[in-house]
């Protein structure tokens, strides 16, 4: 039997939106071999700011894996949407301008920051994957150049 990639991706995210779906409001009190544990639930991204939707343009999800090898990191960014990530395996330092650092590992999620400038840099020996969920519409950027 040939490992297939995509399918394998395709059944985790299905996993994952069954989870949402299926949640701990939705899930029978009488239903057997069936638990739901919330693994984030905000109002605020991971630096206080209000989580806020774009107003135009139909409702667009896009998920994704980041991997991000020891020692390489992402160009200075912001954000055009909410974004959720999910460590899947390793750890991400995310540096935030005037902030400082952030170190999220293995099992660790949060909402990125939309307004501040920040990048992530793999600081470990082995390499870093992410599961990243955007929530926006057609039409917006998911990532934006740093402010100035």
């Amino acid at each position: 039997m040939n490992f297939d990639m995509p399918k394998a991706v395709f059944c985790g995210l299905a996993l994952i939106a069954a989870a949402i779906c299926f949640g701990p409001g939705s899930v029978s009190a009488n239903a057997q071999g069936i638990t739901a544990e919330t693994i984030l639930k905000s109002t605020n991204t991971i630096t206080g700011e209000k989580i806020v939707y774009p107003l135009t343009g139909e409702a667009l999800v896009e998920v994704m894996i980041i991997t991000i090898l020891p020692g390489e990191k992402t160009r200075l960014h912001r954000h055009g949407v909410p974004m959720v990530a999910y460590i899947l395996e390793g750890e991400l330092s995310v540096f935030y301008e005037g902030l400082g650092v952030k170190t999220f590992r293995q099992g660790s999620s949060f909402i990125e920051t939309m307004e501040v400038n920040h990048f992530g840099e793999n600081t470990a020996l082995s390499p870093v994957k992410v599961l990243v969920v955007y929530a926006g519409a057609h039409g917006s950027k998911t990532v934006l150049p740093a402010k100035k």
